[in-house]
């Protein structure tokens, strides 16, 4: 007599191993579907992190930047400083020159004047030698 094992037909064998199919695609199924449940919460935390990281190292920037600015202003307005002393101290030898050039000019002409008054004198006094 065959034993209930022997006497399972291949339609029963076949609905068998489709019912274990089934069983295990439920199984997977939920265990998905727990996992996409879970799966925004994970996200968030991962995104919240790494949002974190980011905003730290963007401080760190925005501070570096912050600085690096606040130094730069401070040397252009020493620099604008600079070129404002200097552009007085040009406009200041430019005028000393003018001045040198007009006191050379007077003294020139004075030199001029004197050095004619002399010959003047010169000759007259030679003229007053018999000769």
């Amino acid at each position: 007599m065959p034993s209930a094992r022997q006497s399972a037909t291949p339609s029963t064998r076949s609905h068998k191993a489709i019912l274990a199919v089934l069983a295990f695609s439920s199984r997977v199924l939920q265990a998905h579907a727990r996992a996409l449940k879970s799966f925004p919460e994970r996200l968030r935390k991962v995104v919240a992190l790494e949002f974190t990281q980011m905003s730290d190292v963007i401080v760190s920037h925005r501070s570096v930047v912050k600085e690096s600015a606040a130094g730069i202003a401070k040397d252009a307005a020493d620099i604008r400083d600079q070129v404002d002393l200097l552009a007085k101290a040009n406009q200041e030898l430019r005028e000393l020159i003018n001045q040198m050039r007009e006191s050379e000019a007077v003294a020139g002409q004075t030199l001029l004047t004197q050095i004619g008054r002399e010959s003047r004198a010169i000759q007259g006094a030679a003229r007053s030698f018999p000769g």
